[in-house]
């Protein structure tokens, strides 16, 4: 988070920032330290992205959908709003389906 504050206060953009840290907490609701954290990722994220740029990240493993579905109540909460991709892939060191998100602005007009 270091790049992304000294980014925010040098006012510079990003067309892509991939999100690495964590995977999506398992729980049955988005709140405790773990969903703040990825949420502070997420919206900081967002504040340096160019209006067309997009925010790639895993999810988690595809046997667990609950924890799937509440990223993706989140993502539809966000504002500015945005839309969202997702895709599955089997990761070897896993040994099962992974969830990948890819999310965008909802609105992807103009160029600054």
């Amino acid at each position: 988070m270091v790049t992304v504050k000294r980014f925010l206060s040098e006012n510079r953009k990003v067309d892509y920032v991939f999100g690495d840290l964590t995977d999506i907490p398992i729980s049955e609701e988005t709140g405790g330290e773990l969903w703040e954290f990825m949420i502070a990722v997420l919206r900081a994220a967002f504040d340096i992205l160019r209006p067309r740029g997009k925010f790639m990240t895993h999810g988690n493993g595809a046997t667990s959908p609950e924890s799937l579905e509440l990223y993706e109540q989140v993502l539809v909460k966000m504002k500015p709003a945005v839309t969202f991709t997702k895709c599955k892939a089997f990761v070897p060191s896993f040994l099962e389906d992974w969830i990948f998100y890819q999310i965008a602005f909802k609105n992807q007009s103009g160029d600054d």
